[in-house]
């Protein structure tokens, strides 16, 4: 089962990573959220969860599909009864 702490942290390792990725600077990006470098830095650490409205803007900025920042969990393997 995944923790809401795992999301965050796994996010906002998303976010830094693609933020290195395009050069945007935690300033940037705070101004195009319309938030300050505080809570991004928040969200950036996972203390705070980014919000839907936020990661729509992020993607964005950050030329990513909103999409794949939520891989698909592989499921258990089911065990076969002969």
């Amino acid at each position: 089962m995944t923790t809401a702490a795992e999301v965050r942290d796994y996010l906002a390792a998303e976010v830094r990573a693609a933020m290195g990725r395009h050069e945007i600077t935690r300033t940037q990006l705070a101004t195009e959220l319309g938030i300050s470098i505080q809570t991004l830095s928040e969200s950036l650490a996972g203390r705070r969860a980014f919000d839907v409205n936020e990661l729509v803007i992020v993607c964005s900025v950050l030329h990513l599909d909103f999409a794949s920042l939520f891989p698909a969990a592989s499921p258990e393997p089911k065990a076969v009864s002969a």
